[in-house]
């Protein structure tokens, strides 16, 4: 097996048959598919597995950044692992994802993350599960929303440029996700025949805020694929806006925004669902952890971590499993080894050594990404084995982080 860029020349062809067997996007029987392919890869790197002469496995990832409280912090996506059949289960496409995320650590990125498929397969790289994300089915005529006072604008492919615009001002909260979306909205627009948008300008004829949602036939499920908006008063008149259509469309499915819960917003939930239960348009809330994400950067993670309820230091001995993966002379070897850890209210930050006067902690590199980010309390992973640490330390912890939930939302 052969690791090296991606050379779209040599290899888009086998890259399109990578994605068909995976089952993505179709870039070869449309044109438009494979410019806004084009499009996205430029926006960041991409890597191949080479076998027998082909690239037989993809790996690209994203530039970014990620929202720790009130900072935002250098971040790279993972944004795509793709493999060949040949490839499947041959260890190269998680060797490479492992250069990839080594490369970003040693150009300075804080936080790496991703989205998952299933569970375990990136645990392996330091990767650990961000909360779970729910996505909600609703009747849009049970949305107890204020009336539309306005008619929205029409969205078309035509306004992509606009709709890429509205995105640098969008709702800010702790784990957002940014990344320059040109290359991603280009292309979940242009493979979407079936999709459309609907939105609303200020006086100077920006977008303020806006959708863009799939039909799936008269009478729906209509499934929106995002929601911009910057604060919750438009948010609140993008659903006024769902409930509007709501005389033809039986139902509309969409992630639930972070912070609220649309259940508040609902006449009758139980009602409507139990009435819809096993129909075309049942009603329902869903939840699962498709995302993860791994620190790089221990200074700079915990130098955004500015806790309130005073200080605490530990030793922190921690392990790093991506360093299994990678080659013999990688400069960066990951983040395995001891460490000093302060937090507090003013900068948290950690060096490499050990104090003999301080408590230990031991746990790894996915553990600790889930507790500095407030996926997973001190508690709960101290109960299942993920940190092993005194109890007063870990009661201490439990009463420090009192963080928001992490939401790390669409990727772009």
């Amino acid at each position: 097996m052969i690791y090296r860029p991606y050379d779209s020349e040599r290899d888009e062809k086998a890259v399109i048959r990578i994605w068909q067997e995976c089952g993505w996007p179709d870039l070869k029987k449309s044109k438009k598919n494979r410019v806004a392919f084009r499009d996205w890869v430029s926006c960041g790197t991409a890597d191949v597995v080479e076998f027998r002469g082909e690239a037989e496995s993809l790996v690209t990832s994203h530039p970014g950044s990620i929202t720790m409280l009130d900072t935002a912090l250098s971040f790279q996506a993972v944004t795509s692992v793709t493999v060949g059949r040949p490839m499947r289960r041959m260890g190269g496409a998680g060797e490479l994802t492992a250069m990839v995320v080594s490369r970003a650590a040693e150009e300075g990125f804080a936080v790496s993350g991703l989205g998952i498929f299933d569970q375990g397969f990136y645990d392996k790289l330091g990767f650990g599960n961000f909360p779970y994300s729910r996505t909600v089915t609703v009747d849009p005529l049970t949305l107890i929303v204020p009336e539309l006072k306005r008619p929205p604008i029409r969205l078309t492919k035509k306004d992509i440029s606009r709709m890429i615009e509205n995105t640098s001002s969008r709702f800010n909260h702790h784990g957002l996700v940014k990344i320059p979306p040109e290359g991603f909205m280009r292309l979940m627009v242009e493979q979407s025949d079936d999709c459309f948008g609907l939105g609303f300008e200020d006086n100077d004829g920006r977008l303020s805020h806006h959708l863009w949602a799939k039909s799936n036939g008269p009478h729906g499920p209509y499934e929106v694929w995002w929601m911009v908006y910057r604060d919750y008063e438009g948010l609140i008149e993008l659903l006024s806006l769902i409930r509007n259509l709501g005389d033809q469309v039986n139902s509309f499915k969409f992630r639930e925004p972070w912070g609220i819960q649309i259940q508040d917003l609902v006449k009758r939930p139980f009602r409507t669902r139990d009435i819809s239960t096993g129909g075309e348009f049942a009603t329902s809330v869903s939840a699962e952890s498709t995302k993860q994400a791994r620190i790089l950067n221990m200074g700079k993670v915990l130098s955004a971590l500015r806790l309130p309820a005073g200080k605490i230091r530990f030793n922190l001995d921690m392990i790093d499993p991506i360093e299994d993966f990678l080659p013999v002379g990688s400069a960066w070897r990951g983040l395995g080894g001891e460490w000093i850890v302060t937090l507090d209210e003013e900068s948290s930050g950690a060096v490499r050594g050990s104090d003999g006067e301080l408590p230990v902690m031991r746990t790894s590199v996915n553990a600790l990404t889930r507790l500095v980010f407030g996926a997973a309390t001190p508690r709960w992973l101290s109960a299942t084995g993920e940190i092993q640490a005194p109890a007063d330390l870990v009661c201490r912890l439990d009463e420090v982080l009192r963080l928001p939930v992490p939401d790390m939302v669409q990727i772009f």
